[in-house]
């Protein structure tokens, strides 16, 4: 890891610079205090309802009987019992089991993405004396008589690679391997069905995929129910009937974007798989969840997301955000018999909201206030030579796009990741002062299919980048201030800020890359490192000459910046506690920028963080609120640097550019 006195006079020197901007990072967090929406929703289980609440500062998990008010309300846990005061503290939904005895807790509290699990006994309010240990992010599953609990922990290279089982009451020595997938691009991930028949074990690589399956009562062997083939991608579900009930399969092997399949347990090769219904080349089929009265499919169409139902009895139906440039995703719904799933609703102004959706028929009831007028979020195709790129324009409604206005671009493009326009409520503050907010949706990313991932990956990934500076050209003075454009993005998105700087460091007045994934070439050579064997599909190996050519393209730290040209301000994050990108990346990156000419020597600032933090950032709605109001802060004094603005106070600095 990179030298720990360094990295701390690199804090210590960032925290000095951003001094002055305190005033203004408390007044952005304090205005979204005051306006967030609701960060969690009921969820209803045979007899109880549960939820997690903020109360008086601190969560707490709920529960009153299915069907009565929530008036009725009891604690159940109290999350401040789980604090070891290290600053951070990540709660994973609690996983309640089939008979509502217990709760399983799985807790961070350092940020490493590694988790204690508790148990607790939801009759008797205490803990049970049960502690397992370093499950990975893979996943817990109930066994289907609540008496077991299975789990997944990672090898060396952070990759849930193992399936354990823990009988309550046992020590965590005696648990029983149950499933070692040795496939080392292989992720393992767990969870019992809705039907509470299977405990359903999928590996997945980048370019195929396996599933096993444990029999519900958890005591057995996990068997082959899916054996991988190269080539081909599958999710698993299984739906109820006689003789075992059948498996439903999402599989690309025949259509590229997927489509459902029914087939009989065990399954028997692809050719004896019957379609559910003919596909659609245009919907973009990611899961099916089965219940008694219908199938939910979950996927893409035209660049925002739908669930697609297909009812028992009468014709199927499509559900689409009500948004102009919303997301919209289906609560997690425990029963198999439920009639009706919750749907959550928000865009980038709008908070998150809820309705019910009628399985059988589509008829949604409730639903949360109308979009507040002060804001406009709209969804729009920027054409860009041979591709249109989806784009979701925030703003507020007196900020016209007349070409004066600052733009903050935000971007990924990666692993089929659809970068959803989730509720930010420091975002609010941003648009308030009159910047633009403009999320694109690059090749690499899923927003328009699987098509759309693959024509940015490997050798095909220059698209991503192309697509990114495209788009910010195509608005430069048509639609905002092309003399006042920010860019941001984080991990993978980091790599695509790096790149953005490399290529048209004169495009942007400000750059914030998080946690970039940057040293390419040398993360890409090291199989000990986390994550990279399963990172060659997606990037290239450097092992073979015509991929190590790809990644010298374009990685930032061997790709820099020609030593004449002018730099943005630059601010970069990092963690040491950062189990996807190692902490040293960033810091590489700084120095190599820094030496690549004199006048860069202090060039950039470095926020890292040195003591408890993950990948994602500050645990808790209110941590994150403070980190967002803290790189706001510096993002506004970037791009209203007039002593006059109101915002802002005189001398700032201009961050190192050269």
């Amino acid at each position: 890891m990179a030298d720990l006195r360094w990295l701390r006079s690199e804090r210590s020197a960032y925290d000095a610079e951003v001094a002055h901007l305190v005033g203004l990072r408390d007044r952005l967090a304090a205005e979204a205090a005051r306006r967030k929406g609701r960060d969690s929703w009921p969820i209803s289980h045979d007899r109880w309802t549960y939820q997690t609440v903020t109360c008086d500062g601190h969560e707490v998990t709920v529960r009153w009987p299915s069907g009565a008010a929530e008036a009725a309300a009891e604690v159940v846990l109290d999350h401040r019992e789980l604090d070891e005061g290290t600053g951070y503290l990540h709660v994973l939904p609690v996983l309640i089991d089939p008979t509502e005895r217990w709760a399983a807790v799985a807790v961070d509290t350092v940020g490493a993405e590694e988790f204690r699990v508790r148990i607790r006994d939801l009759a008797g309010g205490r803990w049970c004396p049960d502690t397992i240990d370093g499950v990975s992010y893979g996943g817990l599953a109930w066994t289907s008589t609540g008496d077991a609990l299975l789990y997944t922990v990672a090898d060396a290279t952070f990759r849930p690679a193992q399936v354990l089982r823990h009988r309550l009451g046992a020590d965590q020595d005696d648990d029983e391997v149950v499933l070692v997938e040795d496939d080392p691009a292989s992720f393992l991930r767990i969870r019992l069905t809705r039907s509470r028949e299977w405990v359903l074990v999928e590996g997945h690589t980048r370019n195929d995929s396996q599933v096993w399956g444990v029999g519900a009562g958890g005591s057995g062997p996990a068997e082959v129910l899916v054996p991988r083939a190269v080539g081909r991608v599958v999710r698993a579900e299984h739906e109820r009937g006689p003789e075992g009930g059948h498996l439903l399969l999402v599989s690309d092997h025949e259509h590229i974007e997927s489509a459902v399949y029914r087939c009989s347990l065990p399954p028997g090769a692809p050719d004896s798989w019957n379609l559910v219904e003919s596909p659609d080349p245009a919907l973009r089929v990611h899961t099916v969840a089965a219940f008694a009265g219908a199938l939910v499919m979950r996927g893409r169409r035209a660049g925002a997301p739908v669930l697609r139902v297909l009812p028992n009895r009468g014709p199927a139906y499509e559900v689409v955000p009500s948004l102009s440039a919303g997301t919209l995703r289906m609560l997690p719904q425990p029963r198999y018999d439920a009639a009706s799933v919750t749907l959550i609703e928000e865009s980038r102004v709008v908070p998150p909201q809820a309705e019910s959706l009628r399985l059988a028929d589509g008829a949604r009831g409730g639903g949360g206030d109308l979009p507040d007028p002060r804001y406009v979020s709209e969804r729009r195709f920027i054409d860009v030579g041979e591709v249109s790129v989806p784009v979701l324009i925030s703003r507020a409604a007196t900020t016209p796009l007349d070409g004066l206005a600052p733009a903050l671009l935000y971007g990924y493009g990666a692993y089929e990741t659809c970068f959803e326009p989730t509720f930010s409520p420091v975002l609010l503050g941003l648009l308030d002062r009159g910047i633009v907010f403009v999320d694109v949706h690059v090749r690499g990313g899923g927003e328009l299919g699987r098509r759309w991932y693959l024509d940015g990956r490997m050798a095909a990934k220059t698209h991503t980048f192309d697509d990114y500076l495209a788009v910010a050209d195509a608005i430069a003075d048509r639609l905002v201030d092309g003399s006042r454009m920010a860019t941001r993005g984080m991990s993978a998105g980091g790599l695509l800020q790096a790149v953005a700087l490399t290529r048209r460091p004169d495009r942007w007045r400000a750059v914030i890359a998080e946690v970039p994934f940057v040293d390419v070439i040398t993360a890409m050579s090291n199989p000990a490192l986390p994550l990279t064997v399963n990172e060659w599909a997606e990037w290239g190996d450097p092992r073979v000459a015509e991929q190590r050519d790809w990644l010298a393209a374009y990685s930032p730290c061997d790709v820099v910046p020609a030593p004449d040209r002018e730099l943005p301000a630059l601010l970069v994050t990092g963690t040491i506690h950062d189990p996807r990108v190692l902490v040293d990346e960033p810091a590489t990156w700084l120095r190599r920028l820094r030496g690549s000419a004199p006048a860069r020597e202090t060039y950039g600032l470095f926020r890292v963080e040195l003591a408890a933090g993950s990948h994602d950032g500050p645990s808790g709605a209110d941590g994150q609120i403070g980190y967002e109001a803290e790189l706001g802060a510096w993002l506004l004094s970037i791009l209203f640097p007039e002593p006059d603005h109101p915002d802002q106070g005189v001398g700032n600095s201009p961050h190192g550019l050269s």
